[in-house]
């Protein structure tokens, strides 16, 4: 006769019990066989921890921050994303759908970035679900403020723009290199002094946003 003994784990870890027989038949009467088990089971842990949260600091209205945070499976089994939100403005993160699963022992890192819109403090809060039964759910904390600075217009060239060695009749082409660094939108005002009209602009003006780059051909024709 064959006896059949199911093992359905709740959770990871080592398992132990008995399998008492009796019968009148037996001696002595009583046996007990020892039963041991493993539970394999995901075990997700987060850095930062959930109690610390995310914090991405002051950012530029119209700019990004990412910050990262680390998924470890420290289980014995494979650890499934199920979603990924977040709610809160300008607070962004990549869908879950997008993650594969995460092996024993692995780590992953989902990006986080923080694009605020307004000026002043911003809250919100990450929430992820897994199929870790110990810990289905854990949700952080994000937290971020906004400014908007004055513009701050950089000139990215060397301190001299050289067109060389240029022969009379042909012409010679080189960039000036700007860059706003400050948090407010900023029209440059370009204007060429000297060069009895050897030299030109491509334009005499140029937008820049906060954050943007941007070049203006110039030209000399001796």
């Amino acid at each position: 006769r064959v006896v059949t003994v199911e093992f359905s784990p709740t959770r990871g870890g080592a398992y132990a019990g008995q399998l008492n027989l009796r019968s009148a038949d037996l001696v002595p009467a009583a046996v007990s066989v020892p039963i041991q088990a493993q539970g394999l089971a995901p075990d997700l842990i987060v850095s930062p921890l959930a109690e610390v949260g995310l914090e991405f600091g002051l950012v530029e209205v119209g700019q990004s921050q990412v910050e990262r945070l680390a998924l470890i499976n420290r289980g014995l089994a494979e650890l499934t994303l199920r979603t990924i939100e977040v709610s809160g403005g300008g607070f962004a993160v990549s869908s879950a759908d997008s993650l594969p699963p995460i092996g024993p022992g692995q780590r992953r890192d989902v990006a986080v970035t923080y694009t605020p819109r307004y000026e002043g403090p911003a809250a919100g809060v990450l929430r992820l679900v897994t199929d870790d039964p110990a810990t289905p759910e854990v949700e952080l904390s994000l937290q971020g403020s906004a400014r908007i600075s004055p513009p701050r217009v950089e000139i990215l060239n060397p301190a001299i723009i050289a067109f060389g060695s240029v022969p009379i009749g042909r012409s010679s082409r080189e960039s000036l290199l700007l860059w706003n660094r400050g948090g407010s939108p900023i029209t440059v005002t370009l204007q060429l002094r000297g060069g009895q009209g050897e030299f030109d602009l491509q334009s005499s003006s140029v937008m820049l946003q906060p954050g943007q780059s941007d070049k203006v051909e110039l030209s000399f024709a001796p």
